[in-house]
């Protein structure tokens, strides 16, 4: 790589980085319930402080418990779904290889249909097992795929 082209992906990398962090912010503010930057911004720095702001109570509960839970999670599953993307790209060489298209979603489909229907009815035994048995079908679907 050269010194242009590592610049190039410094530049792109952070660019990408504060559009994902301006993204994650504006969506902390927009809701059924608006609530404005400086209002927002106002609390937080003075929940940092240590400062029990009474009157805002509301926009903390808003804020803390139900939004942005609620966005690290999407942001966690879309990261997560991105490096699955590119594990399978780069494992079988193929830029268009994506779960639909090997058949991986669906051998997680069959695993978790399988405990679903064999399960006595709606436990945590199915809870637990249901994520775990469609990961295994997905997995048992690639190791086949790959050593095709």
């Amino acid at each position: 790589m050269s010194h242009l082209s590592h610049k190039r992906w410094i530049v792109t990398l952070t660019g990408f980085v504060g559009l994902t962090a301006a993204a994650i912010l504006l969506s902390l503010f927009m809701g059924p319930e608006p609530i404005t930057p400086s209002r927002g911004l106002r609390f937080v720095a003075d929940w940092m402080k240590g400062i029990s702001p009474s009157t805002d109570d509301a926009v903390g509960t808003i804020l803390f418990q139900i939004r942005l839970p609620r966005i690290l999670l999407a942001a966690l599953g879309g990261g997560a779904l991105a490096i699955t993307g590119a594990s399978l790209q780069a494992l079988l060489r193929n830029p268009l290889a994506d779960p639909y298209l090997l058949g991986v979603s669906s051998g997680g489909a069959l695993g978790a249909a399988v405990i679903i229907l064999w399960s006595p009815g709606e436990t945590w035994f199915t809870a637990v097992a249901s994520p775990l048995l469609a990961f295994t079908g997905g997995l048992l679907v690639l190791f086949f795929v790959y050593r095709l």
